[in-house]
């Protein structure tokens, strides 16, 4: 898994850092409570328990995951319940209106509002889930839980088939069926990511939310298929369903409302011309092609309250969906789309709990691979102390890419960049960052800005002011295992993230100082322009 690898640091020095874990006492396992109701259990056919294996044997940095399972309405949520979790996860099966009592709603409220408790929550056609979730604060909201909502009923030609072909002869347009039991093959149905980040520029690129990237394979943009999958609410401009009208809802802080936002859509295959199994069980209900949001995101940390993830359907998680999939991403000599296809799944699954995480969590587990970078090649000959901080970055950043993937490294310094300043990070994201409603910057052709700052110069710059400071915390460890071969660390907590803190300010300055370096060389030729077209 992505968040296992780290390059090429000996194997006994990775040891010796884990072991380190006990001094970082805000670095405790991160604890994940999955709840299912109904006919959903534990199990590897029409239950979760594969990816509870997958999230149970997760580790990141000094974070070990940590998954209890239990069934709902044998589990009432209180304060004392939800207090023992960091994140709640909710697979349900059960419709009608909601479940939860007066009390058990807002103790998910205080929970997600004090705690940062982070909540992921699906369901499927018709009202399948609404019983577990619809109550649920901003989760309520964020995914269509009821037919009236606008949830797909399964029997007619609303509903969302989003099989793909097993064959060369379901392929071919009225040729054969496309039967129910593709979902459980190997051939998953691609997805379309929504644009989270961008720089402009000549080189201008484009990124995915963090949720949905893996660091070898790139966008994750295939999902396990289903015939008949529910939705989220869409948040495209000129179409935001979600009501947002409550201030309990989704609260605002000084100038920052977050608000939902879909980071992708699934598509469906026209029947006809595809001939979609679905039909034959609902006679005359034939399936136009159509577009949907699958998966939606609340970014509720930038105002110091908990994250949310829903998602369309239970079938991207379920067993039954997955274990083909696995069998044959993960068989000897497995074709390479295989392999792709299963790692990505597998790692939208633990990237949910990553991004679910509070900032602190996230801290925890970066400072692992920021502390074992001192014993890799970069530590030892590129964390120069002639080098600038904009080298120092560089360096940093090419040897957290390969281990997290680009997309985590700039979520990192959105984390640090809150912690720093919220109306920096607020400057920041609305530069960068396209989860506002509706964007506040037009996504139109490149170069968006010729005098904006590329992404990379403001992630160099502070991964700089962290490697810097980085050197200073860790000179006497790095010492003593050169001489001694021996890995010793009696830093604080406080100690560290004051020291980062620092570092992440050292880099902003630096940066500052170089935008003005910039700005002073382009007068001279601004004047040149000015003066060749007004003569």
């Amino acid at each position: 898994m992505p968040f296992d690898v780290t390059a090429t640091i000996n194997p006994a020095v990775l040891n010796a850092l884990k072991a380190l874990r006990p001094k970082f006492k805000l670095c405790g396992p991160l604890k994940i409570l999955f709840v299912v109701d109904g006919g959903i259990d534990y199990g590897s056919g029409f239950g979760i328990g594969r990816v509870r294996d997958i999230i149970n044997s997760t580790t990141r940095g000094w974070v070990d995951f940590q998954v209890d399972a239990v069934f709902r309405p044998a589990t009432t949520f209180t304060d004392a319940l939800l207090d023992k979790y960091h994140q709640v996860w909710l697979f349900g099966i059960n419709g009608g209106d909601g479940s939860l009592s007066d009390a058990e709603q807002a103790a998910f409220l205080k929970w997600q509002n004090e705690r940062q408790g982070g909540v992921f929550a699906t369901g499927d056609h018709d009202d399948l889930g609404a019983a577990l979730a619809r109550q649920v604060p901003r989760a309520g909201t964020m995914r269509r839980w009821t037919i009236a909502q606008g949830v797909p009923p399964i029997g007619t030609e609303d509903r969302i088939d989003t099989n793909r072909p097993a064959n060369a002869d379901q392929m071919a347009p009225m040729f054969d069926v496309i039967p129910t039991s593709v979902q459980q093959d190997t051939v998953p149905q691609e997805i379309e990511w929504v644009t989270w980040m961008r720089s402009g520029g000549i080189f201008g690129w484009r990124a995915p939310h963090p949720i949905l990237c893996h660091p070898a394979h790139g966008p994750i943009n295939v999902m396990p298929d289903h015939p008949h999958e529910g939705m989220c609410f869409d948040t495209a401009a000129g179409n935001f369903q979600v009501d947002v009208s409550s201030a309990t809802e989704y609260p605002t802080v000084g100038v920052v409302r977050p608000l939902p936002k879909v980071i992708a859509y699934g598509h469906t295959l026209p029947d006809p011309p595809y001939h979609q199994a679905k039909r034959n069980t609902h006679p005359g209900t034939p399936m136009p092609a159509k577009r949907f949001p699958m998966i939606s995101v609340y970014d509720g940390q930038q105002i110091g309250i908990g994250r949310v993830v829903v998602d369309s359907t239970w079938h991207h998680w379920m067993g039954m969906n997955i274990n083909d999939l696995e069998s044959a991403g993960t068989a000897a000599g497995a074709p390479a789309v295989a392999v792709a296809n299963w790692e990505k799944i597998r790692a939208y699954f633990v990237n949910i709990a990553v991004w679910l995480a509070t900032a602190q969590q996230r801290r925890c587990m970066n400072r692992f691979y920021l502390t074992a970078s001192h014993f890799h090649y970069v530590g030892f000959e590129e964390f120069h102390p002639k080098a600038s901080v904009a080298e120092l970055g560089a360096a940093l950043s090419r040897y957290l890419r390969p281990i997290w993937g680009a997309c985590w490294v700039r979520d990192w310094i959105l984390d640090e960049l809150l912690a720093v300043d919220p109306a920096l990070l607020k400057a920041v994201r609305e530069r960068f960052v396209l989860d506002t409603i509706p964007p506040r910057r037009p996504p139109g052709p490149e170069p968006v800005c010729l005098s904006c700052p590329p992404w990379e110069a403001l992630e160099q710059h502070v991964l700089g002011g962290i490697a810097a400071a980085s050197i200073r915390l860790h000179a006497p460890m790095v010492q003593r295992y050169t001489k001694q071969q021996v890995i010793e660390f009696d830093l604080a907590d406080k100690t560290d993230v004051e020291a980062i803190g620092q570092g992440v300010r050292a880099g902003l300055a630096s940066f500052e100082q170089a935008l003005q370096r910039d700005l002073k060389t382009m007068k001279p030729m601004l004047a040149t322009l000015k003066a060749a077209t007004t003569q």
